[in-house]
């Protein structure tokens, strides 16, 4: 599997539970919604590779400022 499909597979499956909205962040999707569909607001990786450093402590500060 490419980096292509892997954005692709994700970026379906986000279209898929439909959150309120989404915002992309070092090459991650961030939705958030406030509703009962937990995948709707939860991280999506463009890439299944090493994350940055400091990424996933930034990705839940971002979750954390919007109650989540």
């Amino acid at each position: 599997m490419n980096t292509l499909d892997v954005a692709s597979i994700e970026q379906a499956t986000l279209a898929a539970v439909a959150p309120d909205t989404v915002e992309a962040h070092e090459g991650w999707l961030l939705p958030v919604d406030h509703g009962t569909i937990r995948r709707a607001r939860s991280a999506v990786p463009l890439q299944h590779a090493h994350a940055e450093p400091g990424v996933l402590g930034r990705i839940e500060a971002y979750y954390a400022a919007h109650g989540l």
